[in-house]
């Protein structure tokens, strides 16, 4: 019997096209050599279609909102992967205004809570993206933190700021705090008033500071959590895993500490207990948040500001975690260098691993200088990605194990990789080839659906495609099912996988990932952000 079809969505209607006008206007300017007046006509096509697709989401929601036909869909979710979603979906933007966007979660936050991911995620969307629009240099924090029984996000930026008087209008709809704003950085209106209202349904209160004009902002919210009796697990008992092993587990009640990754052996526990991890960073928040998270895996962890301060220490770890300075790529050799000779006067065995972590530009960079067994990570750091570098004696960066698997052939050319598209809308298939082609990716098989992406991929051998680009809502089969049976395949289950959504939120996100994608892009795809994404997992040069 065939399934029946769910009626599309208003918004699955006229998303499609909307994002195809945007991705073909960005495609003529890439390609086409343009005067000065006609590149003002499709960069104002371009911000108009765009301010439309903003437009018509805020209103669809500010209207359910008035009308109370808004209600929430609490579920228990892991607030990791919920939080490092929304880091995801902002992160190129502030990357590309040269910011840095930190995400800084408190070591005793629970893992496991019950909460709206959904409208969660939208909240923090709004709040994130308007500091980045508003903050032309220095960073971006979002903090959360234990409040009572429940948690308190802090999303604070260097940014434009307010004044008192100001600061009475910003949660007003169609209100902004000065009109040369609008005029300036462009928006609804509506965001901020759709966030107040978002927070207390859930039970919270959304407030904003300022220092004043030009002194950045802060806006904060506390939302109250479901609780349960905290679960006490100790080396010789536990409840068990598939396996029969014994197992660290996340309770979904307010627990004083909580590990980021359920259903974690209790070996594997243990060995993370006795780990002693240095981070180096000269960034104070984006040091903090790593710290904080080697710390919530039960590591030891040191955190350092500086190459020479680790080495002047000299502290005896078997790991470090390192993000060099920008002006370190040149002597990047020397000083990993220099840190494995300190890492090698405590250790005799020889399992000492350097773990570089970079933007997703810089990996072409910072490679050649890099030994077999050291690893290099792309920036937002994920917990479940930091598990598995903390446990594993082997890179887990996929540039990595691609170098590692051929080291006679160095980086690959473009030309000789092999991309799977996989998409139901014929103008979006035509809009993604032609930007992969633009950038250098001449060979893209496309298909319709999920199901024709599984047969085309498995007619191939398991090391054909490099990468799959992966539609999230097609008929026949959709992206998530698609992804899964990828995963559960015996020979191609490697590969790595980009979904591709028009939904910005973070529920959206969060299930693409748990379905087996490597990583979500959100629709309109810009060039930049589809090339740092095959950067990612595919070494070209």
């Amino acid at each position: 019997m065939l399934p029946l079809l769910r009626e599309p969505t208003f918004s699955e209607k006229w998303l499609p096209p909307l994002t195809s006008i945007i991705g073909f206007l960005e495609l003529l300017k890439d390609t086409t050599v343009l005067d000065d007046h006609q590149q003002e006509l499709v960069d104002s096509a371009t911000t108009s279609a765009k301010n439309l697709s903003f437009l018509v989401n805020d209103i669809l929601d500010f209207t359910r909102l008035d009308s109370g036909n808004f209600m929430l869909d609490p579920k228990q979710v892991n607030i990791y992967i919920c939080l490092e979603s929304v880091i995801d979906i902002v992160h190129l933007k502030a990357e590309q205004a040269g910011l840095v966007l930190v995400l800084l979660v408190e070591r005793k936050v629970p893992a496991m809570v019950v909460v709206d991911s959904g409208r969660l995620s939208q909240v923090l969307l709004n709040l994130l993206g308007n500091s980045v629009k508003f903050t032309s240099s220095g960073t971006v924090l979002l903090q959360v933190l234990c409040c009572g029984d429940g948690l308190r996000f802090d999303v604070q930026d260097t940014g434009i700021g307010f004044s008192v008087d100001q600061a009475a209008q910003l949660f007003e709809p169609f209100q902004q705090a000065d009109k040369s704003i609008t005029r300036k950085y462009g928006g609804t209106g509506l965001g901020l008033a759709i966030c107040t209202r978002v927070v207390t349904l859930m039970g919270g209160m959304l407030e904003a500071s300022s220092a004043g004009i030009g002194k950045g902002s802060l806006f904060h919210f506390t939302i109250p959590l479901s609780h349960s009796h905290e679960l006490t697990v100790t080396p010789n008992e536990g409840p068990s895993n598939s396996a029969g092993e014994s197992v660290v587990s996340s309770t979904i009640s307010a627990v004083p500490y909580s590990f980021p990754v359920p259903d974690v052996s209790m070996t594997t526990y243990l060995k993370l207990t006795e780990l002693h991890v240095a981070v180096i960073d000269n960034h104070p928040e984006r040091l903090c948040s790593t710290v904080e998270l080697v710390g919530a895996f039960g590591c030891h962890v040191l955190p350092f500001d500086s190459a020479n301060a680790f080495m002047i220490e000299s502290p005896a770890v078997s790991i470090v975690l390192y993000l060099p300075e920008s002006n370190q790529n040149e002597q990047l050799s020397h000083v990993l260098h220099s840190i494995r000779q300190v890492m090698k006067n405590h250790i005799e065995d020889d399992t000492e691993k350097i773990t570089v972590l970079c933007q997703m530009g810089d990996t072409e960079l910072i490679q050649p200088h890099l030994q077999m067994k050291d690893d290099l990570l792309v920036l937002p750091l994920k917990s479940r990605q930091l598990l598995r570098c903390l446990t594993s004696n082997e890179p887990i960066s996929p540039i990595m194990a691609l170098r590692n698997s051929r080291p006679n052939d160095g980086n690959i050319q473009r030309s000789d990789v092999y991309i799977l598209l996989a998409d139901d809308v014929l103008l979006n298939r035509r809009l993604v080839c032609a930007k992969l082609n633009q950038l250098g990716y001449p060979n893209v098989d496309d298909t319709k659906n999920g199901r024709e992406c599984v047969e085309k991929l498995l007619s191939f051998p398991p090391d054909h495609y490099h990468l799959i680009l992966m539609d999230v809502a097609m008929p026949v089969m959709d992206g998530r099912e698609a992804t899964r049976m990828i995963r559960e395949s015996l020979t191609h289950s490697k590969v790595p996988i980009v979904g591709l959504t028009a939904h910005v939120q973070g529920a959206e996100h969060q299930e693409c990932l748990d379905s087996g994608m490597d990583l979500v892009l959100t629709k309109p795809i810009e060039t930049t952000e589809l090339q740092n994404a095959i950067f990612r997992y595919v070494s070209t040069h």
